[in-house]
């Protein structure tokens, strides 16, 4: 009996592990890599990078198609640039890898290496997905676009800007360095923040948005194309209200930029 319980648990613990498929050190050789493959309807497709854009895509035939592009300079070797996809439960997780040290998770790049890379080499990806995938597409030098989703959308780097344009929602997108554009073309009930430190915020909504707001900016202006209900203090650098009576609440802030709530 306790070699079976024994057993048991130990199945339990592995079964996680038997949804995890990873593939690394995918395109070395290649200066542009491709592949394509499936993605299941309502799955993640999860993007990671450091130096290098991060471009989603609605595919035009359903399929997941990614394409990774190497750039580099005077202290370039692409052969340190490969890719790796991690697929999971949920969904599919593609890394652009800078040393065979690197591993690819869903939360990002992780590496055992303890020096700084002595290389320029980037790797720019194009993902292709279903349109009604969630995505994350994160890097940290680079920009971050997602175009014509109707999905969950996280979108984040650290130095470069970001633009949204979705169908659906919610939406996360935050920079450090770099503006904030976002274009939601279906009212969402859902919470979404967007956000930057040096750069302006902008997002645009349907007329028919029901939500709280919580805008801020310290060096910089507030403006907005909707009747505002003021709930809170409103203006010149913060403000919080409701539109259409409120619902969940939209996060908007900058520190030096400045911010326009737009109609769609």
């Amino acid at each position: 009996m306790k070699k079976s319980i024994f057993a048991a648990v130990a199945l339990a613990l592995l079964a996680p592990l038997a949804v995890l498929e990873a593939q690394q050190g995918l395109g070395r050789d290649q200066e542009v890599w491709t592949w394509s493959g499936t993605l299941a309807a309502g799955q993640w497709a999860r993007g990671h990078s450091i130096n290098g854009s991060v471009k989603f895509e609605a595919s035009p035939d359903n399929q997941i198609h990614i394409r990774g592009e190497k750039n580099w300079g005077r202290r370039g070797d692409p052969q340190d640039i490969s890719f790796a996809l991690v697929r999971t439960s949920t969904g599919l997780i593609i890394c652009v890898l800078r040393h065979e040290l690197d591993t690819c998770t869903e939360e990002g790049i992780s590496s055992r290496r303890h020096t700084n890379y002595n290389n320029d080499a980037r790797a720019d990806l194009t993902i292709q997905v279903p349109r009604g995938a969630h995505v994350s597409a994160n890097t940290i030098n680079g920009s971050v676009r997602v175009d014509g989703m109707s999905g969950e959308i996280k979108a984040h780097t650290v130095n470069g800007g970001v633009i949204v344009t979705t169908s659906g929602g919610p939406v996360s997108a935050s920079t450090v360095n770099g503006s904030v554009r976002a274009e939601i073309g279906t009212a969402s009930r859902e919470a979404m923040r967007f956000n930057t430190v040096n750069g302006s915020v902008e997002v645009s909504l349907p007329s028919e948005t029901r939500a709280n707001l919580d805008i801020s900016t310290v060096n910089g202006s507030i403006n907005t194309e909707f009747p505002v209900t003021i709930t809170g203090r409103w203006g010149p650098k913060s403000a919080r209200g409701t539109i259409n009576g409120g619902g969940e609440t939209i996060s908007i802030s900058t520190v030096n930029g400045s911010v326009k709530l737009r109609r769609s």
